[in-house]
C-alpha cells in the first residue's frame, strides 16, 4: 500500500493566517498538523511509497517539512504548478497526478489517501487491515452531532454489514447523520475509475463528488471513526483543536 497526501489547497477561509503559510503546517500542540497526521498514517504496516502533492506557492515549505520529518518510507513532493486559488487543479486532479507519480512498480497497489489538514488521534493500522481483508475501497465516516444541516456535509447511508448503500455530496435533504472524512483506503482499480470520471467532465474539486459517482458503480465499505478527529477548516476549528489536542493525545 502507498500513501497520497493532498496538500494543494489555499485555505482562503483562514486568511490572513494561511496567505503565506500552508494549513497543514500550522502548529497544534507544538508540532505541525501534518506531522501529527503522518505519525498515525505511518503506523500502517507494509507501506511502500508516499507522494505529497502541493501547489507551487507552498512547495518549498512542504519540501522543508519532508526534509525535516523522519519517515520510514520515501516521500516525494509533487508540485502541481498552481499558484493561486483561481487556477488550482482541485483535489481529484491532484489525486490523479499523485497516483500517476508513484513508481511504476508500486502504482498498481492500493493507496491510503489523506487530506493534509486532518488531525486524528485514532488507530489507522486496524482499519488498514480491514481494508486489505475485504478487498473493497474503505471510507471513514463520522457521526454529525445534532440535526444535520442541508448542503453542508457529505452523506453516507450504511447497511448493517458496513457496505455503503448510497453516497451523496452535500445533499439539500440529509437522510443520514454519517459523513465521510477526507481519509480513504482505495483499491488500485479506482485509479482507472478516477481517470474515467475526470475525462468525462466530473467535478475535480471535493472527493465527495467522485465518491457519489462511484457508489452506484462498485461496492464500497465504510468504517465509523469514534476517536478524536479535527478538520482544520477554519480559524475556529484551529483554535478548538489547539485547546483540546493535549487532552486527546
Amino acid at each position: 500500500m502507498n500513501v497520497i497526501v493532498l496538500c494543494a489547497g489555499y485555505a482562503t477561509r483562514m486568511y490572513p493566517l494561511t496567505r503565506t503559510h500552508p494549513k497543514p503546517l500550522l502548529d497544534v500542540g507544538g508540532r505541525e498538523v501534518l506531522s501529527w497526521l503522518m505519525d498515525r498514517v505511518l503506523q500502517i504496516d507494509g507501506l511502500g511509497h508516499g507522494v505529497l502533492v502541493s501547489n507551487h506557492r507552498f512547495a518549498d515549505q512542504f519540501r522543508g517539512w519532508i526534509d525535516g520529518y523522519s519517515a520510514p518510507i520515501p516521500i516525494e513532493l509533487l508540485d502541481d504548478g498552481s499558484v493561486h486559488e483561481d487556477d488550482r487543479l482541485g483535489a481529484l486532479r491532484d489525486l490523479a497526478l499523485a497516483w500517476d507519480a508513484l513508481p511504476e512498480d508500486v502504482r498498481d497497489d492500493g493507496v491510503v489517501v489523506v487530506g493534509g489538514d486532518n488531525l486524528i488521534a485514532f488507530d489507522l493500522a486496524t482499519l488498514a487491515a480491514r481494508f486489505r481483508e475485504s478487498g473493497r475501497p474503505l471510507l471513514l465516516v463520522r457521526q454529525i452531532p445534532g440535526e444535520v444541516p442541508p448542503n453542508q456535509y457529505s452523506e453516507v447511508v450504511l447497511a448493517a454489514d458496513g457496505k455503503v448503500e448510497s453516497f451523496r455530496e452535500k445533499p439539500p435533504d440529509p437522510r443520514s447523520d454519517l459523513s465521510c472524512i477526507c481519509l480513504y483506503f482505495f483499491t488500485a482499480e479506482l485509479r482507472d475509475q478516477l481517470r474515467e470520471y475526470l475525462d468525462n467532465g466530473g467535478n475535480p474539486d471535493a472527493p465527495g463528488h467522485f465518491l457519489a459517482w462511484l457508489a452506484p458503480r462498485m461496492e464500497l465499505s465504510a468504517a465509523r471513526v469514534d476517536g478524536p478527529w479535527f478538520d482544520i477548516g477554519s480559524l475556529e476549528t484551529l483554535e478548538e483543536a489547539r485547546a483540546q489536542w493535549e487532552q486527546t493525545t
